[in-house]
């Protein structure tokens, strides 16, 4: 028997203790988590920290909707690092796109939207590289 701190306080003749509290750990260790409530476990929710047992990602991104603040799907897209779309969802890429790209690469701010979308290149990462193909895509 194990108590509330892990102990074992029991066990019976002939039984290697180390053995079991290490099966139990591994077992402690391995144990996956719902910390939203929402029925999905953490290695298959889309949105970990928040109740979403409906998982909608409309934009595909892997980040459920209750969690996503970016539109990957309309905005956020092909070099529209800025975001800027007029009345009818249209969107061009300009020096404005540049310079969000930019702050992003200096700040190396992860979390914007700019940065989900910012690997212009397809390399599997944002940086200056990216930013030369942004300068080409504006004057091509």
């Amino acid at each position: 028997m194990i108590d509330g701190n892990g102990q074992i306080v029991y066990t019976a003749p002939g039984h290697n203790i180390g053995a079991i509290i290490n099966v139990i750990q591994e077992s402690l260790n391995t144990i996956v988590y719902d910390t939203d409530n929402d029925g999905i476990l953490d290695n298959a929710d889309n949105c970990i920290d928040i109740f979403n047992p409906s998982q909608n990602d409309f934009d595909f991104d892997n980040i459920g909707d209750e969690c996503d603040n970016c539109d990957n799907l309309n905005v956020f897209i092909d070099g529209n690092i800025y975001g800027e779309i007029d009345n009818q969802n249209n969107y061009s890429i300009d020096i404005f796109d540049l310079l969000s790209l930019l702050d992003i690469i200096i700040s190396n701010n992860t979390n914007s939207c700019g940065y989900q979308i910012g690997d212009i290149t397809g390399d599997g990462r944002v940086n200056i590289l990216d930013a030369i193909a942004i300068v080409q895509l504006i004057i091509a």
